[in-house]
Order: C-alpha cells, then sequence, then structure tokens
C-alpha cells in the first residue's frame, strides 16, 4: 500500500466505491477468467499427450473443442460452487467438497441409468459437456452412450449448467445484502 498511497491512488479507489452489483460481477468474471486459463492449459497438455503417448491425431480444432466443452463444464461447476457460497457462508469448504464428491462419482452412476433408457439422466452434472466432447471428438473416451446425445442438447446443458446457478446467486447475493 505504500506505493498507491504516495501516488494518493488510494484515495481515488476510496472515494470511488464499487457497487455491490459490479463486485459479484467481477468477482465471478474474475473466476471465469481463471477458469478458462486452466482450461486453455489443459487442453493443451491433453492433446500434445494423446498425440504423443497414444498416437492419437489431435489437430487444432479437436482441441478447440475440448477447450470449449472443458470451459463450460468447469463453468457449470464454478457456478455451482458460487451458489453454494452464497448460501452458506462459513461452511462453504465442506459444502463444496461434497458437492464435487457427489457430481464427480454421480458419473458412472448417470451413465448406468442412461443405459437403461433414461437419456435426461445425463443432464444431471455438468461435467456431461467435456465427457461428451471426448468421446465424440476424440474416440477415445468409453461413454459410447453419450454420442446418442446431440450436441444441441449437450451445448444447451452446459449453458444451463452456467447460467442459472449464476443468475440464482446474483439475486440472493444482491436480496442479502439489501436486507
Amino acid at each position: 500500500f505504500a506505493r498507491p498511497r504516495a501516488t494518493r491512488a488510494i484515495e481515488l479507489v476510496l472515494a470511488r466505491p464499487i457497487k455491490k452489483p459490479e463486485l459479484f460481477l467481477h468477482r465471478y468474471l474474475g473466476g471465469l477468467s481463471a477458469l478458462a486459463i486452466s482450461a486453455a492449459a489443459a487442453s493443451a497438455a491433453l492433446g500434445l499427450t494423446s498425440s504423443l503417448l497414444l498416437g492419437l491425431a489431435t489437430g487444432p480444432s479437436a482441441c478447440g473443442v475440448i477447450y470449449g466443452s472443458l470451459l463450460a463444464s468447469l463453468a457449470g461447476f464454478y457456478s455451482t460452487l458460487y451458489l453454494v457460497a452464497t448460501l452458506t457462508r462459513r461452511h462453504f469448504l465442506w459444502a463444496a467438497a461434497l458437492i464435487y464428491a457427489a457430481l464427480y462419482l454421480m458419473g458412472p452412476g448417470l451413465l448406468l441409468v442412461a443405459s437403461s433408457g433414461t437419456w435426461w439422466a445425463l443432464y444431471l452434472s455438468p461435467f456431461t459437456a467435456s465427457f461428451g466432447a471426448l468421446e465424440a471428438y476424440l474416440g477415445a473416451m468409453p461413454y459410447v452412450l453419450l454420442s446418442r446425445v446431440s450436441a444441441a442438447d449437450l451445448a444447451a446443458a452446459a449453458a444451463t449448467w452456467a447460467a442459472a446457478p449464476a443468475i440464482t446467486s446474483a439475486l440472493i447475493y444482491l436480496r442479502i445484502d439489501e436486507a
């Protein structure tokens, strides 16, 4: 804080406080930008690893699809955790760990339920979009059931997983702070 105080920049920041909706939006977008960087690194690493170790030909278009679907899945998971953080201010880490475990462990169960003909069960997890893209474009994942689900439905499910919790948490956050 020494440099901002010496240049009087801190007074400018304190004189123009940020509003609650702006704070919420900037925190959310900051988290999404960190996810975008992480998804880019993971997609590049997956493309390089699958080319070198498995001999799969993954071009830029496959890595782009993997990046988009991974980012969509992570955004849905991040939005869900953002909603949990809004609802549970004190016990966030425990709730987040339980939700992650439930969603992660639920994946094989959803595939079993879907194999019996209940296709909508595949949309009960934000990770379905990345599983679908990996299966469709790489052909390396054993999720044959996901190839029967349309890409438009996967995209709609991923968008819903990203948008619905974020909008709900924004409404709750703004309502809590008004009270």
